[in-house]
């Protein structure tokens, strides 16, 4: 890869989402990537495209490397096939063109360099973090980049060579009316001429007899060209579908295997960092942003993938032919999009802002609940309802295994919130007043006591995914909670609910927890909640000391 391409990859989002932009409507990106040391070689910069000299001695050369390049590539990734065709039928006749674009292309990747140094955060720290995770994110993109970059130069080829058909599929009955006629013109003709007596016949007559032959062998000339080209140019319709389709395949693959990791991993992963900080260790916030961007990412590029399956339709239906049986369909795609769409939305409705680890009736407490792919959902038309319940441990566990039975729980005073859209984008809910009232506990496993009874608070809501209407609600169930009767039990609950968030492990069934641990990881959560409340850590000795009371 070349240093400049190297650099490019490192920019921040904003800015390669700049660039990929550009190259959609120029030049085929994974083209750009695959061969970007050859391509920084090339002295693009000692060609004038305006001087038609250079055109045969310098850019047709330089096209006709690029593809050979692309050609050989193509015996391994089928995929460049398509940009082969696509690059050769723009540029082949107008090489110049070529350098041109190339011109464009490098020089706003410089000027979008330029601008992206201009803009780092003073915070190194920060930075660091915020860019290693832009240049993770885009690794992770960047088949699905090419799939998406491959699928939009298909369906514009697609649609043009569509729309030429048709021209000529409507020319066609006319051209054969035309040949029908010009051959029964011939016959009359000819059977007048036949009645006339040979001194009768002249020169004006065989003009005209070979005026309609000549006439005719053109229409019919005409009409062959029309029907070859139909039988072509369909051919090439039914080549690129069956690309599309493939790469939309590819593309469903892709998401499919990114949005299990992000899901399974990476979101599960900063629900336990959030879980630990409860205890008072630290955790980094620009993660959050970091799994918001990849969200809305997977999110925009699922919709686009829908867009294109319907935009590939519709141009289907205005070809005047049935598709061939062995042509692949992009219908079974549309389903398992629509569900990988339904998966992330509800998979990334987290809580933001836990309540308190400890509760205690009729005090206010706070909470918020956020919606990672809320910037691209349809909200802003009518704004959904948060509502927020108080459950047991086994009223959670229903949640689980999706038997949850929303009558069966109890309500918190103030427990309804609309949710709102920030200036940044971020769409959350926030509930500044909720009020534990009215509480009853039910009966307690034996030899538990009130301290050791963890409860947790679900939040619930339903929203609109574009034309997908959720009809399960959407459901986020806070850290486990402890709800005390006497300050003197606040003790006991602290202690057992940051054994819960410092040794449980994610995914469980709620609330398990290992009943004893190694000596050095309780050290490790003393010290850590010592320091949150102190502002310093516990000394060797301390810990030592402590040691010796449990032992």
């Amino acid at each position: 890869m070349s240093q400049q391409w190297t650099q490019v990859q490192e920019m921040p989002v904003e800015f390669l989402s700049k660039l990929s932009s550009t190259y959609a409507e120029i030049f085929p990106i994974q083209i750009r990537d695959c061969f970007s040391v050859w391509i920084d070689e090339q002295p693009w910069n000692q060609i004038d495209e305006n001087d038609d000299s250079h055109r045969n001695n310098y850019a047709l050369p330089l096209l006709q490397g690029l593809l050979q390049l692309i050609q050989n590539k193509a015996k391994v990734i089928p995929e460049f096939k398509e940009c082969l065709i696509s690059i050769e039928n723009k540029y082949i006749n107008e090489p110049l063109n070529f350098v041109r674009d190339m011109k464009i292309c490098l020089k706003y990747e410089e000027q979008l360099l330029a601008a992206s140094q201009s803009n780092k955060t003073t915070t190194q720290s920060h930075d660091e973090c915020t860019e290693g995770n832009i240049l993770q994110m885009s690794e992770e993109f960047r088949n699905l980049n090419y799939y998406d970059a491959a699928i939009n130069g298909g369906l514009k080829e697609c649609k043009k060579k569509q729309e030429e058909f048709v021209i000529l599929w409507r020319e066609l009955p006319i051209v054969t009316a035309h040949f029908k006629k010009a051959e029964q013109d011939i016959k009359e003709r000819v059977a007048e001429v036949e009645n006339l007596k040979p001194d009768v016949l002249n020169q004006d007559d065989m003009i005209a007899i070979s005026q309609l032959h000549q006439e005719g062998e053109k229409t019919r000339s005409r009409k062959e060209f029309i029907v070859q080209h139909l039988k072509i140019s369909i051919q090439h319709i039914w080549d690129i579908v069956n690309s599309i389709v493939q790469t939309l395949q590819l593309s469903v693959e892709e998401i499919i295997q990114i949005q299990q990791t992000f899901l399974g991993m990476d979101l599960l992963k900063w629900k336990r960092r959030q879980q630990i900080a409860c205890n008072g260790i630290p955790v980094d916030t620009s993660i959050l942003q970091s799994l918001q961007k990849k969200c809305e990412k997977l999110q925009t590029l699922i919709v686009k993938n829908l867009q294109d399956i319907q935009k590939l339709e519709e141009i289907l239906q205005l070809l005047p032919l049935e598709k061939p049986e062995n042509l692949p369909s992009s219908t079974p795609f549309k389903p398992q999009l629509a569900q990988l769409l339904v998966e992330l939305v509800c998979g990334t409705f987290i809580v933001e802002q836990q309540p308190p680890q400890v509760l205690r009736k009729d005090n206010k407490f706070e909470a918020s609940v956020s919606f990672l792919a809320g910037k691209t959902l349809n909200v802003q038309s009518r704004l959904p309802k948060v509502h927020a319940y108080i459950l047991t441990e086994a009223q959670s566990r229903t949640v689980q295994t999706n038997q949850f039975d929303k009558s069966t729980v109890r309500d918190l005073l103030n427990n309804e919130s609309t949710v709102e859209i920030l200036p940044s984008g971020k769409v959350h809910a926030k509930f500044k007043n909720l009020v534990l009232k009215d509480f009853k506990r039910e009966s307690r496993k034996g030899g538990q006591r009130i301290a050791e009874e963890k409860y947790c608070i679900l939040f619930e809501t339903k929203i609109k995914i574009g034309e997908f209407d959720l009809q399960t609600p959407l459901l986020a169930l806070s850290v486990p909670v402890i709800i005390t009767s006497h300050v003197n039990q606040e003790c006991q609950a602290l202690a057992t609910i940051s054994w819960d968030h410092q040794f449980s492990t994610l995914p469980r069934t709620l609330f398990e927890v290992p009943s004893s641990v190694p000596w050095h990881e309780l050290a490790n959560l003393l010290n850590a909640k010592f320091k949150h409340e102190t502002g310093r850590g516990l000394t060797e000795d301390h810990l030592n000391y402590l040691a010796s009371k449990l032992f």
